[in-house]
């Protein structure tokens, strides 16, 4: 079976122009790396200023909030990720789900919900999410709630790998025909390349 948890080079990305594609916050999580399937690896999340920034681009925090943490809290975010990407693909490709990375689900999402309060608020009781917003850490809690949104959803044919990156998304087409995370980048680049290689057959 292919690893699927394997990044083999880190390189910085600009995090306010990556593009966000996921339909859902723990896929956009999860494609924090970009060519997941063929390689060469792209590391958004290199240093902790790129997590402040994806944080910022998820707005789980506003422009002013300061957050604690170095690369060991990085290390360990990047690792659930990978681990968070092996799910999820080993759903598609029809493989076993391994059970550590089921404990992991259900352990974030026991930490999750223990810090999950009801209150009153504009006449009406609603759920608020009680945490400390300052450690880097903090921010996985969201990430795996939405995971538990997304996997309630399942078996979905919705639920894809852009078979040009392998980025992962949701699909929200009427037909359910998406092929691509996004026709502006991955599908002119797989339609040019399919292009290329019928003219060469041809001359």
């Amino acid at each position: 079976m292919q690893n699927h948890t394997r990044v083999e080079q880190l390189n910085p990305n600009h995090i306010p122009d990556m593009p966000i594609i996921g339909g859902n916050l723990a896929l956009d999580f999860i494609n924090t790396v970009e060519h997941w399937n063929m390689g060469p690896y792209k590391e958004y999340l290199a240093i902790v200023p790129d997590w402040v920034d994806w944080l910022k681009r998820q707005q789980l925090i506003d422009n002013n909030q300061k957050i604690s943490g170095g690369e060991k809290e990085l290390s360990l975010i990047r690792k659930q990720r990978n681990q968070l990407y092996s799910i999820v693909k080993n759903y598609l490709d029809n493989q076993s789900i391994h059970s550590s990375d089921l404990s992991l689900i259900n352990q974030r999402l026991q930490d999750a919900y223990s810090n999950r309060l009801t209150v009153f608020e504009n006449e009406r009781f609603i759920y608020k999410w009680s945490y400390d917003p300052e450690k880097a850490l903090s921010y996985l809690q969201p990430i795996f709630i939405s995971l538990k949104s997304l996997l309630h959803k399942l078996p979905s044919k919705r639920l894809k790998a852009c078979s040009e990156c392998g980025w992962l998304f949701w699909d929200n087409t009427r037909s359910s025909t998406k092929k691509w995370c996004d026709m502006k980048f991955c599908g002119s680049r797989s339609k040019s390349r399919e292009h290329y290689h019928r003219k060469k057959k041809n001359s």
